[in-house]
Parts: structure tokens; sequence; C-alpha cells
């Protein structure tokens, strides 16, 4: 790991500027700042959890996204933790923001995106085999877990559910305008 001294006038100290978290690719950290490049699943959450931790320190944790989405319930409790810290978080939008990355990407106080990125949410895609009880119980959780990405949403971007639905229904890219209008981003 790259080291870079620290001069403070009593001592000099070796600080951490590069931090990859063990094993993982999708995730490391340069000072401050997080980048996720991946997909949205529990040991990349782990991985977000580990290094945040280590950032407390700072005032302010700039975390960047890079990522297609992933599981649903994952980007949802990536949503609360985040939510939930007692950190000043900064979300930006590398190049693409989509699916289940929306919802990490929306609990940052203050969400930027870099001027050619892209967002894009949709209704949450569902697959079930088996036995019919099976297939109904996994759609009335997918129906739930629906309904919290429309809560969040809400909560978050200047839309109401009528237009809210109609967008999740297109499944469609916005770019940095359309997300700004949307209310995406903050600045």
């Amino acid at each position: 790991m790259p080291k870079r001294k620290k001069h403070n006038s009593d001592s000099e100290e070796e600080e951490n500027t590069d931090t990859r978290s063990e094993g993982n690719k999708d995730l490391f950290c340069l000072d401050n700042h997080i980048f996720f490049y991946g997909e949205i699943n529990m040991d990349n959450f782990k991985c977000l959890r580990q290094l945040i931790h280590r950032l407390k320190k700072h005032k302010k944790i700039y975390l960047h996204f890079h990522s297609e989405g992933g599981d649903v319930q994952v980007g949802l409790q990536m949503y609360d933790y985040l939510s939930q810290e007692s950190i000043c978080l900064h979300t930006i939008n590398e190049a693409e923001c989509s699916s289940s990355a929306t919802l990490p990407f929306l609990a940052g106080q203050k969400r930027s995106a870099f001027p050619h990125a892209s967002f894009c949410i949709h209704e949450i895609k569902y697959e079930s085999t088996g036995k019919l009880s099976k297939h109904t119980k996994e759609l009335k959780h997918a129906t739930k877990q629906m309904n919290d990405f429309i809560e969040i949403y809400l909560q978050h971007l200047n839309i109401d559910k009528k237009n809210l639905l109609e967008l999740l229904q297109r499944d469609e890219y916005l770019n940095y305008k359309e997300a700004q209008k949307l209310g995406f981003l903050t600045d």
C-alpha cells in the first residue's frame, strides 16, 4: 500500500492513502474517498462497512459509485445503514448507478454525478420456479420490496407516485440533466 509521511511538530507518522478491503476487487479507498465499482451484494456491503468504520475519523466521506445494481435486499440494507450512520456522506455517480445501487446513492446528504453519468430505476426483476405456494410467498415479498423502493424514491426525488410508477415501468436510463431535474442530485 502506498504510504505518505504526515508531518507534525513532534513526530512523523505514516498514514495509509490506499486501503483495499481484504480480498475484494470491487471496493477500495483513497484518503476519505471510497470507490464502489461493483455489484450490490453482501460481500461488497460487508467490505463497505469495514471501510466506513476505518474512515469515521474524517468529517466527510465521499462514496463513488459505478454499479449496475444487484441484490434488492442488500440495496435496501445498504440504504438503511448509510442513512443511520453518523457521518457526513457525499455520494458521487462516476459512470452508472442503476437498479438497487440507486438506494445507497440516495443515502448521501450531498449527491452529485459526473457529466456523462447515468441512472436507471425500474421495477424489481423477479423470477421463481417451483410450487405455487412458494411462488406466492416470493411474489408477496418482492411486492413489499418494490413498495420499499417506491417509498425511498418518493422521499428523495421530485416526483409524484403516479409518474414514478410510469418511470419504473419504462426501465430507461436517465442522463445527468434528467437525474438532476428528478432530484437524484443535490447540487
